[in-house]
């Protein structure tokens, strides 16, 4: 769909929905500026991806009375929102390196098994370690491509534990 599809949206940095028509009102009756911060949490307001600046995808046109997805990466340049959740996040990892490097199907696989198993949330730190490991010998360029993926679902000790 494209982004005249959908109306506009101000979220917060946490993914509570502002105002998901934003400009849309009648020009008789001119809607307000989005608030710079949530009334609910009071995190900073965004109108736009913090990567590339497009719009948040807010109501779908035309429908009367929808429920808004919140989602979790642009549609425009592809990058996590603020708000993605762990699982997201891997996922745009596991995009960034198979876009970077040439696998296999055999050792794509791998990868795939690899950032499934870390999506858990109650694998032990030392698990972890295991499993980045698998996956540096595999994407030796893994701290080029998604240091600041990598950066944000990792404690600082797997991070200590990988020499990072």
């Amino acid at each position: 769909m494209s982004e005249e599809t959908y109306h506009h949206a101000a979220i917060c940095r946490r993914g509570h929905i502002v105002d998901s028509m934003l400009g849309s009102h009648p020009p008789k009756y001119p809607s307000p500026p989005a608030p710079s911060k949530c009334a609910r949490c009071g995190a900073k307001v965004l109108t736009g991806c913090p990567e590339c600046g497009n719009r948040l995808r807010g109501h779908l046109k035309g429908v009367v009375h929808p429920d808004v997805t919140l989602f979790e990466f642009c549609d425009s340049c592809g990058a996590s929102l603020p708000w993605a959740s762990r699982q997201a996040r891997l996922w745009m990892l596991e995009n960034q390196l198979e876009d970077s490097t040439d696998l296999s199907d055999a050792d794509r696989l791998t990868l795939h098994e690899q950032i499934e198993a870390l999506q858990h949330p109650d694998l032990s730190e030392d698990e972890q370690v295991e499993r980045w490991n698998r996956i540096k010998k595999l994407t030796p360029g893994l701290l080029g491509v998604g240091r600041a993926i990598f950066v944000s679902v990792t404690s600082a000790y797997v991070q200590q534990k990988l020499g990072i």
